[in-house]
């Protein structure tokens, strides 16, 4: 199936572990767009910092579709195609996410597709930011840019 660029929203994620044992991500929510030079950038308009605690599930296999429910909730209307990036390991396995995660994405009418990308870090240092900051405060937080 084909989308336009507006369709397709991207997840970079970065998550981490605290000392005292929770898990923090930080995601930013992006378009591609293309430049007048015919670059690709990425326009960001939502930012997650989202820090999981005890109560959570523990590890980051069983985090990864919470942090995939608190990501669609953010997502904008227009948003057919959901891509998540990131440098986890876990997301090796993306065949596996994208079935669990598709299951109830479905119901707001968007696709999942999930990429293991080793350079979210580097080209999204915010996301390593925003995840330092979920742990230092202890609590979530998301915003519109």
């Amino acid at each position: 199936m084909d989308y336009g660029l507006d369709e397709i929203s991207f997840a970079h994620l970065w998550t981490m572990k605290s000392e005292i044992g929770h898990i923090a991500a930080g995601v930013e929510l992006s378009k591609r767009k293309i430049a007048d030079n015919g670059r690709t950038y990425y326009e960001p308009y939502h930012v997650l910092s989202l820090c999981y605690d005890e109560r959570a599930p523990r590890s980051f296999r069983q985090t990864i579709p919470v942090i995939a429910s608190d990501i669609l909730r953010c997502l904008d209307g227009e948003t057919k195609l959901l891509v998540m990036r990131s440098n986890v390991p876990n997301f090796r396995q993306w065949r596996y996410y994208e079935r669990l995660i598709n299951v109830f994405s479905a119901t707001q009418g968007v696709t999942v597709k999930v990429n293991h990308d080793m350079r979210v870090p580097r080209h999204f240092s915010d996301t390593v930011d925003l995840a330092h900051d979920a742990v230092r405060r202890g609590t979530s937080i998301e915003c519109a840019v």
